[in-house]
């Protein structure tokens, strides 16, 4: 794989949330919200920012903070209840096709969280290129209150056990720091090879996985009204720390 790669960033879309309706174009701090990720990719180290939508007021938007639109999604591709992986693929296929273009990683950056750093593409691109990996994602620690090992679940008769099906009697109270570390995957970034989306089941993960960890206050995933207005107070508390990007 060669040192300096060719990375694709891939930010998908879709118009028609039920969420919040035109969640992607809504003024979120003063811009769009889909703005806050282009910008982040372009303030990083990747090749080309492409947008994939079915919706032209949102390539509208993207166009004009820096993103290509170089297509409009076919419907076939723009229902909720469409996968990921395929939409990446025909993003991937009508460059190939159209313009010759052949990346060496592709970023799928989620437009749903505008709290992303450059430092966390480019963080992702090192690790990619340094391991020779052929996946790479954020991950975040998961918070002791809401740890594995005190998650319950309903019985078929209405009772609570644990998640490992141990009575709650015969469960062990154990304290915080006895407790193993657990993380999940924040949706920051995932950065893979294209060769990966043609295997067999097609996946953006493969075989030589790699991670980084990444702090909470960078976590955001606006889907309902409640994660913007939690989300937009992190970015406020971003906004006044001089370690994060300029507003």
């Amino acid at each position: 794989m060669p040192k300096n790669k060719k990375i694709l960033a891939i930010i998908p879309a879709r118009g028609g949330s039920k969420g919040i309706p035109g969640k992607n174009i809504k003024n979120f701090a003063g811009k769009p919200l889909i703005a806050w990720t282009i910008l982040s990719a372009l303030k990083s180290k990747v090749d080309k920012i492409i947008v994939t939508t079915d919706d032209p007021q949102i390539a509208e938007a993207a166009k004009k903070h820096g993103a290509e639109v170089p297509f409009l999604r076919p419907k076939h591709l723009a229902s909720d209840h469409v996968a990921i992986v395929p939409v990446i693929k025909h993003a991937v296929k009508w460059l190939k096709n159209n313009e010759n273009y052949h990346p060496d990683g592709i970023a799928l950056l989620y437009p749903t969280n505008p709290l992303r750093q450059a430092e966390h593409i480019n963080q992702a691109i090192e690790i990619f290129t340094d391991k020779q990996a052929d996946c790479v994602f954020s991950v975040s620690e998961i918070p002791l209150h809401h740890h594995p090992y005190w998650m319950l679940k309903k019985t078929p008769d209405n009772h609570l056990i644990s998640i490992n099906n141990t009575p709650l009697k015969k469960k062990k109270l154990k304290q915080r720091q006895q407790l193993p570390t657990f993380y999940f995957r924040n949706d920051i970034i995932y950065l893979f090879r294209p060769g990966n989306l043609e295997e067999k089941p097609s996946n953006v993960y493969s075989d030589k996985i790699e991670f980084f960890i990444t702090d909470e206050i960078f976590n955001g995933d606006i889907n309902i009204l409640e994660d913007w207005h939690v989300t937009l107070e992190k970015f406020k508390r971003l906004k006044k720390c001089t370690k994060t990007r300029k507003f």
